[in-house]
Formats: C-alpha cells, sequence, structure tokens
C-alpha cells in the first residue's frame, strides 16, 4: 500500500512531463526519458529523480506481488504484465514503448 500510495502521490508532478512527452512508459514496465529538448538544467535534475524513484517504487512493487503469491521467479512476468496494463490506459499523446524499443505516440 506505501508503494502504491507513494506512486499515486509523484503522479501529479509526472504529468506535465508525460504530456509534453518528455517521459514515457517503457515495455518493461518502467517509465524513462524520451527527450528533455526545452527543460532546463533544473527541469532536466526533476525528471531524472522522478523517474529514477518511480522505477524503484515499481520494481518494488513487482517484487511485492511475486514474493505474495510465493514465486518470485514471476517477477519479470508480472512486469510485462504491469506493463500491458500501463500502457493501454495511458493517454492519448503521451508516449510509450512498442514491443522493438521504438517510441511512439498513442
Amino acid at each position: 500500500r506505501s508503494l502504491r500510495s507513494s506512486m499515486e502521490k509523484r503522479q501529479s508532478r509526472l504529468l506535465p512531463y508525460y504530456k509534453s512527452a518528455t517521459v514515457g512508459f517503457t515495455n518493461k514496465g518502467l517509465i524513462a526519458s524520451v527527450s528533455n529538448t526545452g527543460l532546463s538544467m533544473k527541469q532536466k535534475s526533476s525528471v531524472k529523480k522522478l523517474i529514477k524513484a518511480e522505477n524503484n517504487d515499481r520494481k518494488a512493487l513487482y517484487t511485492e506481488i511475486a514474493n505474495a503469491n510465493g514465486h518470485p521467479e514471476w517477477r519479470s512476468d508480472i512486469q510485462k504484465t504491469f506493463s500491458k496494463t500501463w500502457i493501454n490506459k495511458i493517454s492519448s499523446g503521451w508516449m510509450y514503448q512498442s514491443n522493438s524499443g521504438q517510441w511512439l505516440k498513442k
């Protein structure tokens, strides 16, 4: 619950970067920088910290779910499932990574 809460609180700060196609959803269930064009040094630093914190929470979430199911070896499968779910739910105009690794706009 604390992981999800932490992630939910962070989304309001990530939202402008999703909308501007600065940050996108990877095909591995994480988020990543797509483009830093037009960002100040301060904004670039902020985005980098937000991405790192979000991905740390996502990785911990996948591990927790796998462990809770008694199958830590399922972590990568759980991560792939979440990736597909999140990409399906993103808003139009947001960036996501195809299975081949290409960045696309929804």
